[in-house]
């Protein structure tokens, strides 16, 4: 084979690959806007299904919102029947008057246990005015069953009875007690129920 024959055989391979490589890169450039144009389209579908993706996800948290919220109230349901107020009644071992403490009523249709009931003196810091409970002072005793639908009197200390019997009745009661499924409560001096831990 002689020089020339070599050169134009090297320019046809180099014609030849030139063309290869042109078509390739039209190839690749097709292909990069092919894709470009699919990620231009994911892009504008993201961008359209994020707001429905929030409005799912705020549509989810509400609904287990309420759903703790409904298993709450029925946690609460039988506690809410659960009240307790400071009364005296005719006590069997007082001569005169009133035996002076706890009054308190289940109201639900089921147990409550182990009730506890606790005394505050009311101090107002003006005469009708804002008031706190203060000096608490735990009854002597705790009632272990209050059966449904019922009431029980559960009688102060000594001072209590004391105050009680010259017509100082300022005192609040608060109670601690369990429900029928276990759940610890408080009812506190103002009425307020809260769950205990």
């Amino acid at each position: 084979m002689t020089f020339f024959g070599a050169n134009l055989l090297t320019a046809i391979a180099t014609a030849v690959l030139a063309v290869f490589a042109t078509a390739t890169a039209w190839y690749a450039r097709r292909a990069y806007r092919a894709q470009s144009s699919q990620l231009d389209d994911q892009r504008k579908l993201n961008e359209r299904q994020t707001p429905v993706l929030e409005l799912q996800a705020e549509e989810l948290r509400e609904s287990l919102d309420e759903r703790k919220r409904e298993a709450d109230d029925k946690s609460a349901s039988q506690a809410t029947k659960v009240t307790a107020w400071f009364e005296g009644v005719p006590g069997p071992h007082r001569v005169m008057g009133s035996e002076w403490g706890a009054m308190i009523r289940n109201a639900s249709d089921l147990p409550v246990f182990d009730v506890r009931a606790f005394f505050y003196q009311v101090l107002e810091a003006t005469p009708g005015g804002p008031w706190g409970p203060i000096d608490r002072s735990p009854a002597e005793r705790a009632i272990r069953v209050l059966p449904p639908e019922s009431d029980r009197h559960v009688g102060a200390n000594a001072n209590i009875q004391d105050a009680g019997s010259r017509g100082v009745a300022e005192y609040v009661v608060s109670i601690e007690f369990t429900d029928a499924a276990g759940n610890h409560w408080e009812r506190d001096p103002r009425g307020a129920l809260n769950p205990r831990s």
